[in-house]
This record gives structure tokens, C-alpha cells and sequence, in this order.
């Protein structure tokens, strides 16, 4: 691992935004039904292809190893400044490491690395974020550290039949997995923040969390 790649601090981010609300953007097809005009007061989070919705996201957050159509698009992760903080995971144990898809890593990133399953993470400063084949998980446990007590789920649809960049998994068992590893995240949550409250806007097949679609508006059909 380069000795120029520049880590995320996290003691410096504990409970940056205590009490704050995130909206969490995914890149599943429902994140285009999403107004983010109509919304104020809140952290806006979006992770990998989020940043072509024209969202302008407080923080990004990057860690697809496994999509090889990271390798068309990495000028645009380079180019891409959130408002606050650019953040990559980097596993360790080379697991899916994002390095062997994006060489030199991205541009004006903070680096952050991740451990391959085992306990998610609760303790950042001393503690590497858990990797459970999903950026997504990252952020929950970063979003947590972070303070916030309501994070809205946008675009986290857990179906592969449609998507920003939808491709085909041999023997489909994305889908399960995906849910399998949100039920292990809700558990986590509940545990460790329970004033933390996670709710679902437009779920498809992610159903565990409170439906609040009527809470948030949404764009024009």
C-alpha cells in the first residue's frame, strides 16, 4: 500500500454531526424518484455512480472493487469534490481491494481501511470499519460513529433487475446477500445506537426498516 495515500482521521469525525439527519443515497433505481430540492437541514451521503445524479453530496463515500465498470468512470470519481469529505476504503488482506480497479487510488480522497467481515465496527478510532460486500455497510458504521440520529435510506433497493449500472450475477444470489447483510447491520444498530433511528424511502425489496415515504417528498412521477 502507498505511503502517499492520505487516511481518514476518525477520532476527528466522532460525533461530527450529533443529532443531525443524513439522507444516505444508493445507486438503486429509486434514488431518480428523489427530490433533494424539496429537502433542507440534512447531510447529504452518496456512494460510487450517486455522484451523476446532480446531488450535491456532503460526502462520498467510494469501495466497489468487484465493478469492473469503475475503470470507465474513475476520471469522474477523481474530478468529483463533495462539499465536505471524499472518503475510500481500502481492505486489507487485498480482498476485492479497490486499488486493483482504481490505480493510484482517487484523487484528493481520505483512506480508511476496512477489515474483511468479522464484527461490524462501533469503535472507528481504534477499530477498522467491517466490509460486507457492500459500500453501503461502510457507511452505516461511519454514519453512526458520526453522530447522526436519523439516517433516510434512498436508492437502497437490494434488486439487481434494474439500476444506475446494473449487470447480471451469475447464479443471483446478490440479492439475498445484500438483505442478509442489511439484517446483520439493523441488529448491529440496535445494539450499539439505539437512539439511532434508520428508516426506508420507496422500498423494493429492503423491508426491515420503517417505511417513510410519506415523510420525505418526492419528485414528479
Amino acid at each position: 500500500m502507498s505511503n502517499k495515500l492520505k487516511y481518514c482521521d476518525f477520532a476527528d469525525m466522532k460525533n461530527r454531526h450529533l443529532g443531525e439527519t443524513a439522507i444516505f443515497l444508493g445507486s438503486g433505481p429509486t434514488n431518480k424518484k428523489f427530490d433533494h430540492t424539496k429537502v433542507s437541514d440534512v447531510i447529504f451521503v452518496g456512494v460510487n455512480e450517486t455522484i451523476f445524479r446532480g446531488i450535491p453530496l456532503d460526502y462520498l463515500v467510494v469501495g466497489d472493487g468487484a465493478n469492473p465498470a469503475f475503470k470507465t468512470i474513475i476520471n469522474d470519481f477523481h474530478n468529483y469534490n463533495p462539499k465536505i469529505e471524499k472518503l475510500i476504503g481500502i481492505d486489507v488482506g487485498d480482498h476485492m481491494n479497490i486499488t486493483k480497479v482504481v490505480p493510484g487510488s482517487i484523487k484528493n480522497a481520505l483512506h480508511y481501511q476496512t477489515k474483511f467481515r468479522g464484527d461490524f465496527s462501533k469503535n472507528l478510532e481504534k477499530e477498522l470499519v467491517a466490509r460486507y460486500g457492500s459500500i453501503s455497510f461502510d457507511v452505516m458504521q461511519i454514519l453512526a460513529f458520526m453522530g447522526f440520529s436519523k439516517i433516510y435510506l434512498v436508492g437502497h433497493d437490494c434488486n439487481y433487475s434494474t439500476g444506475t449500472f446494473h449487470r447480471r450475477f451469475n447464479g443471483g444470489g446478490a440479492h439475498q446477500k445484500l438483505i442478509d447483510h442489511w439484517n446483520l447491520i439493523k441488529i448491529f444498530l440496535d445494539s450499539k445506537y439505539p437512539q439511532l433511528k434508520v428508516e426506508s424511502v420507496n422500498p423494493v425489496s429492503l423491508t426491515i426498516f420503517k417505511d417513510s415515504t410519506n415523510e420525505i417528498i418526492e419528485a414528479p412521477k
